[in-house]
């Protein structure tokens, strides 16, 4: 029996995931959404550029943000997330000497997944209850 619960107890924390909700946009008119990882090597930062296009924009006009992440940093050639629960590897930093130069490829682990949701939420505005379709960026730890 105390093997079972054990067993039930690994399970359960091995499929466990924390999820920090990093940035909120309006949704209204999003017509293209990506977000990935940049880091500063020098001084060890790291941190997720979100890049939308309105469908109202022009051809080759995009919103860029740098969003810092409260607790994501870069080391040892590593993205890293740290915080109460321990350290997670988000990506490997390599070096790649192709014909543009020396410069770093960024690869996901697959720890920290990078994910969207839709979600409703309901304000004053000072006049009125409004509600609007917000997209809030997730940073799931797997």
């Amino acid at each position: 029996m105390k093997l079972l619960m054990l067993l039930a107890f690994f399970m359960s924390a091995s499929f466990a995931s924390e999820v920090v909700t990093f940035k909120k946009q309006r949704y209204d008119h999003m017509k293209e959404i990506s977000q990935y990882f940049k880091i500063n090597t020098e001084l060890g930062r790291a941190w997720v550029v979100v890049k939308s296009k309105d469908r109202y924009q022009r051809e080759n006009f995009y919103d860029i943000k740098n969003v810092k992440v409260e607790g994501l940093s870069y080391s040892n050639e590593q993205i890293i997330f740290e915080n109460e629960s321990g350290t997670t590897v988000c990506a490997e930093v390599n070096p790649n000497g192709g014909w543009r130069g020396n410069t770093l490829v960024i690869t996901p682990t697959g720890n920290c997944a990078l994910e969207q949701e839709v979600t409703t939420e309901t304000y004053d505005d000072g006049f009125e209850l409004k509600t609007v379709r917000v997209l809030n960026f997730n940073l799931v730890l797997k």
